[in-house]
């Protein structure tokens, strides 16, 4: 699969590109900085939800599609966008009443137009991933994130301080739009009603509406620690979800890209390949981000030592236990591949509170304690109750059983134990030794003992190498009979 193939590539240089600007910002910025922006970040994601979220996967789950429906949820889409940003930024002076940080209101109203501005190309994206345009999607992603990496850094250097985190938000997302909507060659017409655009209205409504309650969940650890504990102390949190959490998203994100169109084809022809497909992507990410996971976690102190230099003292630790989490976050992230292509919104949204309801209880128990406590309950409670009460709420009226699921994780379990292990022997191995030297070793016997893991068993090492051409088979447009196109 070219495009696949390219992809995977992209998502390793995104990665390498994410390591990069992590390393150099760290040494120009503080702690604080990265707190100012992060919090900002978690209030006004509410706009990247309904940029990127119901409308948009409307538009990739449905079997056909009409240029006036298409045109009617852009606009609509535009319109509850700006009413976001609109509100974003007529709180901001709550947020400075909040926080007691002046700062946070121009950061707010920035970075509220930035996302709106986004909001323009999130229809585009969409019809590019309905056709299974992955190569273009993936080179504009390296694009728009190079180039506000490079800004970013120039801005750093020459001391502007948080500002240069607020560019580099809005300049990835400029970037981007203007990257899709020239790649896309579609032009929206004027809404209309009577378009049948209702019905992908209400799913959209349910889709954003989970997003959402996902959302708050995934950030309200970030406003808990920042109004608790200050935006020094958040600084420090961030550090440690974006060194670990962010690169297994670079996997999970054009793993999710081809699963949905597919999975939304098959499910009412094929229920059968179906779940051979969905547990056939399954493993293969569990192949790769758990015992990746694994690796970090067991090397977090060099890492951390090594990549954001001094001044990150409470980084290894929270670094760590985010590790549980982010083991168990891009699995239960692909139920909602399954509750997308089933047509499931509304139960999703419903089971999505529930989750959130848990992670509150979480996160308002732990937060008081610090954050290295804060990322202890967030991971334990992701592995032991939250992950397999998803995964049974889910799987229960899907065509994949618990038990495919469980045996679908099982190889990258055992790699992942096994690089855990060769890693923290090799940390302690070489624990006189410089902070690059001891890293070095760590990646290298983990990656040695999860590797030999796979070659050694017959199943696993098939399954590894015939990934490429399986997931080319895989790279057949979804049908796009009476589709949008360039108008």
């Amino acid at each position: 699969m070219r495009g696949g193939a390219f992809t995977l590539g992209a998502q390793f240089a995104s990665l390498a590109m994410h390591i990069v600007s992590t390393a150099i910002l760290s040494r120009l910025l503080i702690d604080d900085d990265f707190g100012l922006v992060a919090l900002v970040a978690s209030f006004i994601g509410v706009i990247l939800i309904v940029k990127d979220a119901g409308f948009a996967q409307s538009v990739v789950q449905r079997d056909t599609i009409t240029h006036e429906q298409v045109s009617t949820l852009f606009w609509l889409n535009i319109a509850l966008s700006l009413l976001a940003a609109g509100v974003c930024a007529a709180l901001a002076p709550v947020m400075v009443a909040l926080f007691g940080r002046p700062e946070l209101l121009l950061i707010t109203m920035s970075m509220a137009a930035a996302a709106f501005v986004g909001s323009f190309g999130g229809i585009h994206r969409a019809m590019m991933q309905r056709q299974m345009r992955l190569g273009s999607l993936s080179m504009s992603q390296m694009t728009a994130q190079g180039g506000s990496i490079a800004i970013a850094a120039l801005l750093a250097w020459w001391g502007f301080g948080y500002w240069a985190l607020v560019a580099m938000q809005f300049s990835r997302v400029a970037i981007d739009v203007l990257w899709v909507l020239v790649a896309c060659r579609w032009l929206p017409g004027p809404p209309r009603r009577g378009t049948g655009a209702g019905g992908m209205a209400r799913f959209g409504a349910y889709m954003i509406g989970h997003s959402l309650i996902s959302y708050g969940g995934r950030n309200l650890d970030n406003l808990l620690v920042g109004g608790w504990l200050g935006t020094a102390m958040l600084g420090q949190y961030t550090r440690a979800y974006g060194l670990l959490l962010m690169p297994i998203q670079q996997f999970t994100a054009p793993l999710g890209r081809v699963a949905i169109p597919t999975l939304s084809r098959l499910v009412n022809t094929d229920r059968d390949r179906y779940a051979r497909v969905y547990l056939r992507l399954l493993g293969l990410l569990a192949m790769v981000t758990i015992p990746m996971v694994a690796t970090l976690m067991a090397a977090a102190h060099p890492l951390v030592r090594t990549l954001l230099g001094p001044g990150w003292e409470y980084v290894p630790e929270t670094f760590r236990w985010l590790g549980l989490a982010a083991i168990a976050q891009p699995l239960t992230g692909t139920l909602s591949w399954l509750m997308l292509a089933e047509g499931r919104a509304k139960e999703q949204f419903w089971y999505s509170c529930i989750y959130f309801a848990l992670l509150l209880a979480c996160f308002l128990a732990a937060t008081p304690f610090g954050i290295v406590v804060l990322a202890m309950a967030y991971g334990l409670s992701g592995i032991f109750l939250r992950s397999p009460l998803a995964a049974y709420l889910v799987l229960r009226r899907s065509p994949v059983g618990l038990t495919s699921f469980a045996k679908a994780l099982a190889p990258g379990m055992v790699a992942a134990a096994l690089a855990y292990a060769a890693g923290s022997l090799a940390v302690w191995a070489m624990s006189g030794s410089p902070s690059p030297v001891v890293l070095a070793a760590a990646l290298a016997a983990s990656g040695m003992s999860a590797g030999a893991c796979y070659m050694l068993v017959t199943p696993w090492r098939q399954r590894l190498l015939g990934s490429r051409q399986w997931l080319k088979e895989l790279r057949t447009p979804k049908d796009t009979t009476r589709a949008a196109t360039s108008r």
